[in-house]
């Protein structure tokens, strides 16, 4: 079973690539500080990481650096102080781990509201779409109660003028003859007649008299 032993120190030569892999591929400076990892295989090998490709994983596989954590006290004591905080915090503060959780969190805060700006576009439309056919149908309905109104008025001014047409020529009509007044009527024509025979008897007796009175005239002569 192979050994792993971790260890930390500044690079010997600015030769070493950082084995952080995707997370960072980078030449490690000469005097950097970085960690090993030696692995005791049939074929021993060791690997290197800049101290900020250090990730939360191996400070957890490491425990204890004082114990676990070879050449910890080859260091300057203000990088054993940053080391230490380093496994008192479970992470390298500032470190690619951290950076890349960092981008990580503002792609997702991208990502979600971007969602939430497609939604709210989404929505927004739906709104919009639906306040169109909601003034569509509102428009129709206007359009029809008024062309109902239009009718309804259209029909009332034919049925006024009907009326006003049947008024006119009820006017221009005489009243019908009740029993009355055609008694009256009767009456008068019979009055007119009476007259009339009087005006003939008064004219006849006129005459008569006229022809007497030339008939007197006459013998006296």
């Amino acid at each position: 079973m192979a050994e792993t032993d971790y260890f930390v120190e500044y690079a010997k030569s600015g030769r070493s690539k950082c084995a952080a892999g995707k997370a960072c591929s980078a030449m490690i400076e000469k005097g950097e500080l970085r960690i090993g990892v030696h692995f005791t295989t049939s074929t021993p090998m060791t690997k290197y990481r800049h101290w900020r490709c250090v990730t939360s994983k191996m400070i957890e596989n490491i425990g204890d650096p004082d114990d676990n954590l070879g050449g910890l006290e080859s260091l300057t004591p203000e990088d054993q102080e940053l080391v230490r905080k380093a496994f008192a915090d479970g992470f390298v503060a500032g470190g690619t781990e951290e950076e890349k959780e960092g981008a990580k969190a503002a792609a997702k805060l991208a990502a979600d509201a971007e969602r939430m700006r497609a939604k709210a576009a989404k929505d927004a439309e739906k709104e919009a779409a639906k306040a169109a056919k909601a003034e569509e149908r509102a428009q129709a309905k206007a359009a029809k109660e008024a062309e109902k109104a239009q009718a309804k008025a259209e029909k009332a001014a034919k049925a006024a003028e009907r009326k006003a047409a049947r008024d006119a020529a009820a006017a221009s009509k005489p009243p019908p003859a009740t029993k009355r007044t055609r008694k009256q009527s009767a009456e008068q024509q019979g009055e007119s007649a009476a007259t009339g025979e009087r005006e003939v008897d008064s004219a006849g007796r006129t005459r008569a008299a006229a022809a007497k009175r030339r008939r007197v005239g006459d013998a006296d002569e």
